[in-house]
């Protein structure tokens, strides 16, 4: 079956079955690299992280601040570790990894690192070590500037540009992003901002940033967000409010589409 966030069809369960079919060799290339560890007798003298940059390549997973876009792998194995094997739900980061490898090594940490350590977590030691994390998009076919705070129950995630709708070319293409155009998906508004409970709401259908019982939570996250863009000197705060391309980049323009969106890939 495809995941709960695409329906289940013939087109999206042949697209998720090429995924799992490339899991299962991304699988067997990281035994092979451990095993490879293991025979050159470095096996107590390392430290193994098997992470990944985004969420899977599906619609509203990858290029999206839903858990399923910001949700990764993230497994760390180092030697001598008192809870190895064991799982954590942490808030984590990957800005995070950076100081945890200095602890883990001895190293001295830079005094511009923006993350925190792990190990306490990592050792059972705490439960958490981040009261919420943040993430964005900015490009990735197209221009589509979006940032997010996350706390262990709320997540708000916030769209700063003006585009009406859904913008194919920032999904991979795939049998999934097919079925969703042909079914009329480039009809369907965007909401520029979105607030979740997601104690009780973990697939983030229900909407609450109008919602009246939420009032507080909004305005904490609202203003917990914008101090953080500002603390790391987001460009989106700043006129003309808009991140500009790196040198030497192209980005598809948001124009009049073509039926079949083959051009926006």
């Amino acid at each position: 079956m495809p995941p709960a966030t695409l329906y289940d069809c013939r087109e999206n369960r042949e697209d998720f079955a090429g995924y799992l079919a490339s899991a299962a060799a991304a699988d067997r290339c990281a035994g092979a690299v451990l095993d490879a560890i293991a025979e050159a007798g470095l096996a107590d003298n390392t430290v193994v992280v098997f992470t990944t940059d985004h969420g899977i390549a599906f619609p509203h997973m990858k290029c999206n601040l839903y858990d399923a876009g910001t949700g990764v792998a993230l497994m760390i194995r180092y030697p001598g570790n008192p809870a190895a094997g064991c799982a954590a739900d942490a808030l984590v980061s990957h800005i995070d990894i950076f100081p945890t490898l200095c602890d883990l090594c001895g190293l001295d940490k830079p005094a511009w690192l923006a993350g925190v350590s792990l190990t306490d977590v990592l050792e059972g030691k705490k439960e958490q070590v981040n009261d919420a994390i943040y993430s964005e998009v900015t490009y990735h076919a197209s221009y589509e500037p979006m940032r997010c705070i996350r706390t262990q129950r709320y997540k708000l995630i916030r769209r700063f540009d003006y585009h009406a709708g859904y913008v194919p070319s920032n999904t991979d293409n795939g049998q999934s992003k097919r079925f969703l155009l042909d079914a009329g998906i480039m009809g369907r508004p965007l909401r520029r901002e979105m607030l979740f409970d997601l104690y009780l709401d973990p697939m983030e259908r229900e909407n609450l940033a109008d919602d009246s019982a939420y009032l507080a939570v909004y305005n904490d996250l609202s203003k917990r967000l914008l101090d953080w863009m500002d603390r790391t000197g987001d460009p989106l705060l700043r006129a003309p409010y808009r991140v500009p391309l790196p040198d030497g980049a192209i980005a598809n323009k948001l124009t009049c589409l073509h039926p079949e969106y083959d051009d926006y890939e």
